[in-house]
């Protein structure tokens, strides 16, 4: 596999991730977000793929 082509399934499977991570996190309430967002594995895992960490919730 040539490295552009390399380069491109990288980023979409990381859009893929990203794209899937965001569902869940939008699909838990507030208490669970919170809890989860303290552990230090799951708080990198979110900035890692670029997951936004905050609630659309008022």
């Amino acid at each position: 596999m040539k490295k552009r082509e390399l380069d491109a399934a990288m980023a979409a499977a990381k859009a893929e991730y990203k794209a899937g991570l965001q569902l869940l996190w939008e699909n838990i309430n507030r208490g669970q977000q919170k809890q989860l967002y303290k552990i230090p594995e799951i708080k990198a895992l979110l900035d890692r793929f670029g997951v936004s960490a905050t609630s659309n919730e008022g």
